[in-house]
């Protein structure tokens, strides 16, 4: 049971990669993570490469751990909660979506982060 769990996992992962969608920004995401444009993309493979790599085990590592732990610190809560929990984790889901789409402004999220000169010492 777990062994076709985990191929239809892998199955689903593949077939979310190869989505229309998905699919043609992965060379401009390739290169932004080289740090180059995707015409200089050819001769930095290996480059690309390995910073692909550590980007997707950062990734997952932040996740899995933030998994774990949540998991392990709402386990032991009572159904309820978490009930309430999933709640308020789905409004606002809902809701920075209608801040993506553009239904609602939020004018701190708007904002422009400045910078501060630092003098050459």
């Amino acid at each position: 049971m777990t062994e076709s769990l985990i191929i239809g996992a892998f199955l689903g992962g593949l077939v979310s990669f190869l989505a229309p969608c998905v699919l043609p920004i992965i060379p401009g995401f390739l290169a932004y993570l080289a740090g180059s444009s995707t015409a200089e993309a050819g001769s930095k493979r290996k480059e690309i490469f390995i910073n692909s790599i550590f980007f997707v085990l950062g990734f997952g590592i932040v996740f899995a751990l933030l998994g774990v732990l949540l998991n392990t610190l709402l386990e032991n809560i009572a159904y309820d909660v978490q009930t309430w929990l999933s709640r308020i984790g789905g409004v606002m889901i809902i809701f920075f979506g209608l801040y993506l789409v553009g239904l609602i402004k939020i004018p701190f999220l708007e904002r422009k982060c400045q910078r501060r000169e630092r003098k050459p010492s």
